[in-house]
């Protein structure tokens, strides 16, 4: 992601990583998950699973079956932000 009219408001950003980093930011979502929504820049929506969130394990699955198979995994707050995800 090197675009930056491909990224979020600061704000949004700003959001993003206290709500990631927030013990606490763990809702019920769809389909029964608990956890975090997120959204790309390119339309995808996805989330980060409650035990995921509880150990800082930065790991974003598909928000339904039925938008593919794929998983996208950082190494921290900071990657996951510049990769184009942010809270929904």
């Amino acid at each position: 992601m090197n675009d930056n009219a491909d990224m979020w408001s600061e704000g949004l950003q700003e959001l993003t990583r206290k709500m990631l980093l927030d013990d606490n930011a763990a809702f019920p979502l769809a389909n029964g998950k608990v956890g975090l929504a997120l959204k790309h820049v390119d339309g995808r929506f996805g989330y980060i699973n409650v035990f995921d969130l509880a150990y800082h394990r930065w790991h974003i699955r598909p928000m339904r079956e039925d938008e593919g198979d794929w998983e996208d995994i950082f190494d921290d707050v900071d990657a996951l932000i510049a990769n184009g995800w942010a809270v929904d």
